[in-house]
């Protein structure tokens, strides 16, 4: 379990005293990780949220299920290395490719509440037998905010014309727009 924790610790290019400890739910997830495939990944994490946002290696093994289902089942059980509080609320499958090899990569974007958080992505890579190999992208913790608009849209658009003279703009898409810090 010491070195499960050290490896959280020692994330690659974030110095030793930039992560705060992993929380329960992170430590699991590595462990399940490590159980299911006898390997440690390799990892880096955004050093302002500690959450993974590079992850290497052997991290499933092979799955029959179709590369979205397998990349969902992964983010279930792994999710909370990212930041993620319940994948299958909070991310949405916005692409899949399958490359010539068969490799395959499965593209989530974040929603909260069914509004998009802006900028937050993951893809998750899998080799030709169905096995996650890959994870990359930035997901905001869970923003445990209420989404519901608190300006009509008419007017919402009547004020992003007033603001933008001349402009085209014809509609309006909400979004979450999370940050590390306050502006």
């Amino acid at each position: 379990m010491r070195s499960l924790v050290l490896a959280l610790a020692m994330l690659a290019g974030v110095p030793r005293g930039a992560v705060s400890s992993p929380d329960a739910r992170q430590t699991a997830a590595l462990q399940s990780i490590v159980s299911a495939t006898g390997e440690t990944p390799r990892y880096q994490a955004d050093p302002t949220t500690g959450n993974v946002i590079f992850m290497t290696g052997r991290l499933s093994p092979p799955s029959a299920l179709p590369a979205r289902e397998a990349a969902r089942g992964f983010l279930r059980g792994a999710g909370a290395l990212f930041g993620l509080s319940d994948p299958d609320r909070e991310l949405e499958p916005s692409t899949e490719r399958v490359d010539g090899d068969g490799t395959a990569h499965v593209r989530f974007r974040q929603r909260w509440q069914g509004v998009e958080v802006w900028a937050s992505e993951l893809i998750v890579h899998l080799d030709r037998t169905g096995g996650v190999t890959c994870v990359s992208g930035r997901i905001r913790p869970s923003p445990e905010l209420d989404v519901r608009p608190r300006v009509d849209s008419l007017a919402a658009l009547a004020t992003v014309r007033a603001l933008l003279p001349g402009s085209s703009v014809v509609s309006l898409e909400r979004a979450v727009f999370a940050w590390d810090r306050p502006p």
